[in-house]
């Protein structure tokens, strides 16, 4: 069995140039907390510049991966059937990330002469000296202001860091519209429109023992209206009907209401009885 584990990663290391890879300086080294979600994109710099995943990637099957555990020992292959991280576009996404995904990733295209060499080092919340660690999900009004947090800007409070780099679906967010700024660790929308909404990947670089680090959180943002001041509208039936019905038959009555946006639903349809003598639900 040895030999065969062994052998087979001849095959994979010969066909993508993965041993050569392995003693290579990684090209990039990142910071995760666990238990949040992560994107890791094999993005050569020959790739368009402003853009760090792309999950419309057409050739997802060219794209390699490879894991060691931080404590060392047989390199992996990531292939479509893993559950998490999972493979979409040129990227990993982990859902979430966890401490024992620590380690040594690497990653090829067939297009490119030569892979790429990424440390990912995960930490929990109480190792980053994180301080009130910002939501992971955000809701913005249409139509009015907001800001969009990066969550990950508290932690590593104690050492030294660089300006947060916003990216919206994977590309670079540029403060090119009057109604978006780029302020410190946020993103103030003066006015918010639909198309706000999408995956925010926020980075900043940190440096913690004369080592240089990216670090990375995520933020899914979904634009909403507000909730509705007007009443339900009855849509059926309409008005005051009468129905011929035989005794001992079934009958059904159809009651569809029109509810208008409630960000937390409180809907409630009641079919009432009456008589000349009292009215029952």
């Amino acid at each position: 069995m040895l030999i065969f584990c062994w052998i087979f990663l001849f095959i994979e290391a010969r066909d993508f140039n993965i041993l050569g890879c392995v003693h290579k300086d990684p090209g990039w080294s990142y910071r995760a907390i666990s238990d949040e979600e992560f994107v890791l994109p094999c993005a050569f710099p020959s790739q368009s510049h402003g853009q760090i995943f792309d999950n419309l990637y057409q050739h997802r099957s060219e794209v390699k991966w490879f894991w060691q555990s931080k404590g060392g020992g047989l390199l992996k292959s990531i292939g479509s059937e893993s559950t998490n991280p999972i493979l979409q576009g040129n990227a990993l996404w982990f859902k979430p990330i966890r401490v024992n995904d620590s380690g040594l990733f690497i990653c090829t295209i067939r297009e490119e002469d030569s892979c790429l060499k990424i440390n990912v080092e995960v930490q929990t919340k109480e190792m980053a000296n994180c301080l009130n660690y910002g939501p992971n999900e955000q809701y913005l009004f249409i139509q009015t202001g907001d800001s969009i947090l990066c969550p990950g800007k508290k932690c590593y409070r104690l050492l030294q860091r660089s300006q947060v780099t916003w990216y919206k679906n994977g590309k670079l967010v540029k403060d090119s519209r009057t109604s978006l700024k780029l302020e410190e660790d946020k993103i103030t929308l003066h006015h918010v429109y639909a198309v706000d909404a999408g995956t925010y990947v926020c980075d900043y670089i940190l440096f913690d023992d004369s080592r240089q680090w990216t670090m990375r959180t995520i933020v899914e943002v979904k634009t909403i209206t507000k909730d509705t001041i007007h009443t339900p509208t009855i849509l059926e039936p309409s008005g005051v009907k009468t129905f011929e019905v035989e005794l001992g038959k079934p009958l059904e009555l159809k009651c569809k209401v029109f509810f208008s946006f409630e960000r937390n639903v409180s809907s409630l349809i009641m079919l009432y009885r009456e008589n000349n003598k009292s009215k029952n639900k």
